[in-house]
């Protein structure tokens, strides 16, 4: 737990912290595009695999 525990800090601490620096050198649509992307392309990356090979999303 110690190990996922500090993978978690880290990750909750350095996306605001990115996400900041962003806003204050480009101005806030860019901040908060820069958090739409990988967010798009992460739910993009879930759907593969639940789709079946008709291209219906699987239930």
């Amino acid at each position: 737990m110690g190990a996922l525990s500090s993978i978690m800090v880290i990750g909750h601490s350095a996306g605001p912290l990115v996400t900041g620096i962003i806003i204050t050198i480009a101005g806030y649509t860019q901040g908060f595009f820069a958090g739409f992307v990988p967010a798009l392309v992460v739910a993009g990356i879930f759907t593969v695999p639940v789709r079946d090979r008709s291209g219906n999303i699987a239930h």
